[in-house]
């Protein structure tokens, strides 16, 4: 898991980026490789994981759009 500090805010919480709910840290799962944003462990799906990183949902879902 890839741990950036620099993206929790004053309390160690971050912003879920699907389902935009604040998190405290020990609910993050991942950042996502594409957009760089915290995903909750409730939101993650690692039975699709890329193999370059972890890919959200939201963007797995952009790319099957294109």
């Amino acid at each position: 898991m890839c741990l950036d500090s620099e993206s929790l805010n004053e309390y160690g919480h971050a912003i879920c980026c699907v389902c935009k709910k604040e998190k405290k840290f020990s609910e993050l799962a991942d950042i996502c490789t594409d957009c760089g944003l915290w995903v909750c462990k409730q939101c993650a799906s690692y039975q699709r994981q890329s193999p370059f990183g972890y890919i959200c949902r939201n963007c797995r879902d952009k790319k099957k759009k294109k």
